[in-house]
C-alpha cells in the first residue's frame, strides 16, 4: 500500500483536474488518498470526497505543516510500503509518482524527495521572488547538511514506513521540508533527489494568503537556526571512532 497525503487549502478547482490523474496502483502497489482539508471554505472536501478519498478536516485553517502531521496521525497503527506528501496546488505530476517511489521501494533510500531544480538550476519559470529566496537558502541547507540540496522547499517526498514514523516534525505552517532534511541527517536516514517538473501556475500564492511572504521566509530562518542546534547536539553525542 502506498498513501498519497495531500494538504489542501482552498484548492477544490486544481483538485478537481489532479485527484482523477493519481493512479490507483504504482509498482505495483495500490494506492490510497488522503485529502486533509484545512480549513477550506470553498469545496475542497466536496470534491477530495466524491473523488474517493479519505477526507480529514481541519477547522480552523491551520497551516500545512498541520496538515501533515493530521495525516501522520490518521497513518499511525497502519500498514504501509511508503507516504507521498503532495501539494494540492496542481504543480506536482501525478505521472512522476513512479519515478519518486521506486528508490524507496528498492531501498535505494529512505527518503525522495521531487527536485524542481536538480536537472535545471536556472530560474526559467521561477517567479524572482522564490528564486532568490531557494538560491539562499539552497546554500544555507548545502553548508549546514554538507550534502547537495537543490530544492529545499519541495513538497513532494516519498518516505518509507519507518522515516515517515521516526521523522519528527514540530512547525505548523510552511516549515516541514526543511524540518524533513535536517531530521534525515540527524537520524541518519538517506536521502536522494529525483528531478522533477517545474510548474508554476497562475494566481496568489497560499504563501501570500496564510502570513504574508515576510513571516513565511522568517519561519524558514527560524527553523535552520532552531534544527541546525538539534543536529549539532547530536552529532556531539555520538561518539566518534
Amino acid at each position: 500500500m502506498i498513501y498519497v497525503l495531500i494538504p489542501a487549502f482552498n484548492e477544490a478547482a486544481h483538485l478537481e483536474d489532479l485527484l482523477p490523474r493519481i493512479p490507483s496502483r504504482v509498482l505495483g502497489r495500490r494506492v490510497s488518498v488522503i485529502v486533509v482539508c484545512d480549513g477550506s471554505t470553498d469545496g475542497t472536501c466536496r470534491v477530495a470526497e466524491v473523488s474517493g478519498a479519505e477526507v480529514v478536516r481541519l477547522w480552523p485553517n491551520s497551516g500545512k505543516g498541520s496538515a501533515v502531521k493530521a495525516g501522520a496521525s490518521l497513518l499511525r497503527g497502519r500498514e504501509f510500503d511508503a507516504v507521498v506528501t503532495m501539494d494540492g496546488d496542481g504543480q506536482h505530476q501525478p505521472a512522476e509518482l513512479a519515478s519518486l517511489i521506486r528508490p524507496v521501494l528498492i531501498d535505494q533510500c529512505d527518503i525522495t524527495i521531487g527536485s524542481r531544480y536538480a536537472a535545471d538550476p536556472r530560474r526559467g519559470p521561477t517567479p524572482l521572488n522564490r528564486y532568490l529566496v531557494r538560491s539562499a537558502f539552497t546554500k544555507i541547507l548545502q553548508r549546514r547538511l554538507e550534502q547537495p540540496v537543490t530544492d529545499p522547499f519541495s513538497g513532494l517526498r516519498c518516505m518509507s514506513q519507518s522515516a515517515f514514523e521516526t521523522v519528527l516534525l514540530r512547525g505548523d505552517r510552511y516549515e516541514g521540508e526543511l524540518e524533513v532534511r535536517f531530521e534525515a541527517e540527524r537520524i541518519g536516514l538517506r536521502v536522494v533527489e529525483m528531478p522533477m517538473t517545474r510548474i508554476y501556475g497562475r494566481g496568489q500564492s497560499k504563501m501570500a494568503v496564510t502570513g504574508g511572504r515576510l513571516r513565511v521566509v522568517g519561519g524558514y530562518a527560524k527553523t535552520v537556526r532552531h534544527k541546525t542546534r538539534e543536529l549539532h547536539a547530536a552529532q556531539q553525542r555520538v561518539p566518534v571512532g
